[in-house]
């Protein structure tokens, strides 16, 4: 198969790795056993990995109209060992294409592709002997707006844990001012706190919006306007950095938001 190295996702950032105890649930999930979520619009793979060792092929259900068809890669890497690497690899198979997703760290990713370009049929799983936490989804939908499909426009979806802070937003000429309470743990003052902020589908008439963080005094900590498209991360000591509320807002905006902020 050739390689479409354009499309090639990579981890981005390095932290130190999490001890790993006997069988648990986290955040819903049984060690070593893969939940998979395949649908027409969404195929999504959420493992806990505790010295795993594993080789799968998912056939996905995806359905590709035509070639406007934008579909979403989304990944995020917590709990990683340090030692070893696994693979997702997309496979299209009337293109002769595929794109490999190497994971040997932790941290966040996203990219956006229109099924034009490779429209997968199948999902290739591997790994040897791995152990951390694997958040994978893939979306699909024929609007042309933004690359966060499969929720209603102007209709925020947060999610939250005691290690990350999710919120994603589709919208549309919206206006609003909502604040999150983080439930984020930063009792451990040696761990680091991973930020990104992707934003896609910018349209400047008149439309702004605005992310800040606030410590438990109510002091300004960060803060990121959403005025163009942009890919941002930040690295950070819980020492030094300890979010206690987030603050979204916007006039009249229109733009693909996802914000997460991840331990």
């Amino acid at each position: 198969m050739k390689q479409l190295g354009l499309l090639c996702a990579g981890i981005y950032l390095l932290i130190s790795a999490a001890c790993v105890g006997p069988e648990e649930y986290h955040d819903g999930l049984l060690e070593n056993l893969p939940a998979v979520n395949n649908t027409n619009e969404i195929f999504t793979l959420n493992l806990k990995a505790n010295k795993y060792t594993f080789s799968e092929t998912y056939d996905l259900k995806l359905v590709y109209i035509d070639s406007v068809d934008v579909l979403t890669l989304a990944l995020n890497i917590t709990g990683y060992s340090g030692n070893d690497t696994a693979v997702i690899e997309l496979i299209d198979q009337s293109n002769d294409s595929s794109i490999p997703i190497k994971i040997f760290s932790n941290g966040i990713d996203n990219i956006s592709f229109y099924a034009a370009t490779i429209a997968p049929t199948a999902v290739n799983f591997y790994g040897d002997n791995f152990s951390g936490n694997i958040d994978f989804s893939l979306l699909k939908s024929t609007d042309s707006h933004g690359p966060f499909y499969g929720i209603d426009q102007n209709f925020p979806v947060t999610i939250q844990g005691n290690s990350n802070f999710s919120y994603i937003l589709d919208a549309h000429e919206f206006t609003f001012d909502h604040t999150y309470s983080s439930s984020i743990d930063t009792t451990d003052t040696n761990s680091v706190l991973y930020t990104s902020l992707f934003i896609s589908s910018y349209i400047r008439e008149g439309g702004a919006g605005l992310i800040e963080i606030f410590a438990a005094n109510d002091s300004l900590i960060r803060q990121f306007p959403i005025a163009d498209d942009v890919v941002l991360f930040y690295e950070d000591s819980i020492r030094y950095f300890r979010p206690a509320d987030i603050r979204i807002s916007g006039n009249n905006l229109t733009a693909a938001v996802e914000f997460i902020m991840s331990r």
